[in-house]
């Protein structure tokens, strides 16, 4: 039967190249990891933790003092912020820079010198540390230095108070540095205020001198130009000239209104055949009582005409009065007419008259305004230095008074209190903090080296990396020496054991995994060399012989044969003796003390395995142990190291695959395992062997449930031994 099952498992992983699927990471995982590299967390733990602790101890105490002062920030007394540059720069700028005074090398000599810090112990320490320096002059610069590191200043957030902080060795010199450096700022601050007060004034001096002769130069000018262009009273004249022009202005302009009503009434008549319908005429008194008068003899005259005739004496009176009448109306009405002709050329004279007298204002005004132009530039030139020089003067005034009154910006809020206690070192905050760098360490290394380790350790790598079923789990066994008298055959000695019943848990494996179709001949292997595979093949051969199934276990390992120290019988003759005619099947069959087991042995080392494992001799051999054996183990050389196994694979049934954990390569076991794809023999599964437990390196699951049920067999047969007891008597025998 090929070996289809395990080429379509690794035929996706090996050959295709596609991506391998994720399982998802749990504190199973974690757990594992760090309990199998316990060793190297807690030796990088304790060694971290120890030189901490070592360095921490020898450090010499450090005791710290602090005063704190406040320091506002006052205006300057000299000069107005409006009469200086603006110099920029908030309340952050201005305590910042405070912060910067405190911290410099001015003032720190200033307090050396006071303190006398150039003669105590403690700095003399730190400039001398070479014997070669005793006899040198100490350094000012240096010792500068050391003083800047001593202190620390603290600007407190939102306030304005700053911390002076120092640190020494000695609690009543860091005091004595703290309380004489405020004391030296405070001086200091007042030092350079009387130095900024005289010198502005002296400065102050010399910028009046300079503005007092400007003033005069420029009033002489201003006194030149007035004498030149006339002008006695700038400001009053330019009222009169203003006053004048806005009343003839608004004079011409009522006068053009005069003069439009009457042009209109002018043209009327000049327009008109009857005056006696024009504006001006119906409403003349004298001319309507003509009118009445004419219409009412005109009344009469008609009704004498009726009554007599034209040439009647009486009618004719009637009709001169009546032309006399019409006479005076006409003569009226032409009279009113040249009289509104009059009023009209008045109007003309009148408006001709204010207009020119606003254009002569006009040119007037005009001829003013330049000259006001330069009379005003030369004012304000004047004006402006007058301004300057009282503003200057007053300053100097205030300046004269500040220079005398020694106040400051700074006050000591608390003065410094001698400490009891060192800062540093903080004993306990360091070690507490080393336990945690070094289990983090620790741990960070031990995760590191674990992805550094590309082995196979637990049954999860398997089916993971490998795509293959685990058959079980063999736990790295430790056994007192009185125990067992054979470590290889401890199935057979401790039945009742954990790793007997593990192997039990194998076999069961292999007989679910071939229900159908039993496998009678099984193949042996691993890897490489050293991963127990004979182990495995002989506890394996033995529980399945305690099934009442009769077993055959054959040494295949022509290279490296040891199944007949497994089982303590002479190797000849073996399996090579009988393919070369020296011996038949019955002579290198070999009972052993276990029920229903037997060995075949290697025999005779030959030059050829590969060639005799492959010859026609081997396939008539298996025949012959299929009939005669319920169940044949082949017990053959490392799958990766020669080509022996992978011969055998096409005569067995099934192949069991035994992977030491921790040793093999991910990589190389992958490849191992490809060889049989395509082979009769079938990949039964992998056992891992010798997992160590205590580490981490099997599944919790398996391992507590097979150690409870091994246990559970049997009765106890005495009391557990005392912990030297154990200790004298305990030998590691690992499973290899």
């Amino acid at each position: 039967m090929k070996n289809d099952s395990y080429q379509n498992q690794t035929e996706d992983s090996f050959y295709n190249g596609e991506t391998a699927f994720l399982e998802e990471i749990n504190l199973r995982d974690y757990f594992r990891v760090v309990m199998h590299r316990k060793w190297v967390i807690m030796a990088i733990f304790s060694i971290t933790v120890l030189l901490v602790t070592l360095y921490t101890f020898k450090q010499k105490p450090v005791f710290q003092a602090v005063t704190t002062i406040r320091i506002y920030k006052d205006a300057p007394k000299v000069l107005s912020f409006e009469d200086v540059v603006n110099t920029g720069g908030g309340l952050a700028d201005f305590y910042k820079t405070e912060c910067e005074v405190l911290q410099s090398r001015t003032l720190a000599k200033r307090v050396i010198n006071r303190l006398r810090l150039d003669l105590h112990p403690e700095f003399i320490a730190k400039l001398k540390t070479k014997e070669s320096d005793a006899d040198k002059p100490v350094s000012v610069e240096k010792l500068v230095t050391i003083f800047l590191n001593m202190i620390n200043i603290e600007l407190v957030r939102n306030s304005q108070l700053v911390k002076l902080k120092a640190e020494t060795g000695s609690p009543g010199l860091c005091v004595s540095i703290v309380d004489t450096l405020a004391d030296e700022y405070i001086k200091k601050n007042l030092e350079d205020k009387v130095l900024t007060t005289t010198g502005a004034t002296g400065e102050i001096g010399k910028q009046l001198k300079e503005i007092k002769k400007r003033i005069e130069d420029s009033e002489k000018e201003l006194y030149k130009y007035a004498r030149q262009n006339d002008i006695v009273a700038m400001d009053a004249s330019q009222n009169i000239f203003m006053k004048e022009l806005i009343t003839i202005s608004e004079e011409l302009t009522k006068a053009e209104a005069v003069r439009i009503a009457k042009e209109v009434r002018f043209l009327a008549v000049q327009n008109s055949d009857d005056l006696s319908s024009l504006p001006g005429i119906t409403d003349n008194v004298l001319i309507n009582e003509l009118k009445l008068e004419y219409t009412k003899l005109q009344a009469k005259y008609a009704g004498e005409l009726d009554r007599v005739k034209e040439d009647y004496p009486l009618v004719q009176r009637m009709k001169a009065e009546k032309d006399f009448i019409e006479q005076q109306i006409n003569s009226e009405q032409g009279w009113v007419a040249k009289a509104i002709k009059a009023e009209y050329q008045e109007a003309v004279g009148k408006e001709r008259g204010l207009r020119q007298r606003l254009e002569e204002l006009k040119r007037e005004n005009n001829e003013l305004e330049g000259k006001s132009i330069g009379y005003k530039v030369l004012k304000r030139e004047v004006d402006a230095n007058t301004l300057l020089y009282e503003g200057l003067l007053q300053r100097m005034k205030e300046a004269a008074v500040s220079s005398e009154i020694k106040t400051t910006n700074i006050q000591v809020v608390d003065k410094a209190v001698l400490p009891t206690t060192p800062i540093k070192p903080k004993k306990k905050l360091n070690v507490l903090l080393s336990m945690i760098v070094g289990l983090t360490l620790g741990t960070g290394i031990a995760f590191f080296l674990e992805y550094l380790d590309n082995t196979i350790k637990s049954a999860d790598d398997v089916e993971k990396h490998l795509k293959s079923t685990v058959l079980g789990v063999l736990e790295k066994v430790a056994v007192d020496k009185d125990e067992v008298q054979n470590f290889d055959l401890i199935s057979h000695e401790l039945p009742m054991s954990t790793f007997a019943e593990a192997v039990r848990n194998v076999r069961t494996g292999i007989m679910l995994s071939s229900t159908d179709n039993p496998k009678k001949i099984i193949l042996v292997t691993s890897t490489t060399p050293g991963e127990g595979k004979t182990f495995v093949a002989g506890n394996l051969a033995i529980v399945i012989a305690k099934t009442g199934k009769k077993t055959l276990i054959v040494d295949c390992d022509f290279r490296k044969p040891r199944v007949h120290k497994a089982f303590n019988i002479e190797t000849m003759p073996g399996l090579s003796n009988h393919f070369v005619g020296e011996g038949d099947l019955d002579l290198i069959i070999k009972p052993t003390a276990i029920p229903n087991l037997s060995v075949i042995t290697c025999g005779l080392i030959p030059p050829n395995p590969s060639e005799m494992l492959g010859s026609h001799s081997m396939e008539q051999f298996c025949m012959e142990v299929r009939e005669r054996f319920d169940t044949v183990i082949f017990d053959t050389p490392p799958s990766l190291a020669v080509t022996d196994t992978v011969i055998l694979s096409n005569i067995v049934d099934g192949i069991i695959y035994v992977i030491k954990s921790g040793v093999v390569a991910k990589e190389a076991a992958k490849r191992s395992l490809s060889q049989f794809a395509g082979k009769k023999g079938e990949v039964l599964g992998v056992v891992m062997n010798s997992v160590d437990v205590a580490k981490g390196g099997y599944y919790q699951y398996g391992y507590q449930y097979g150690y409870q049920y091994g246990y559970g067999y049997g009765e106890d047969t005495g009391k557990k031994k005392g912990l030297i007891e154990r200790m004298k008597g305990k030998i590691k025998l690992k499973n290899v």
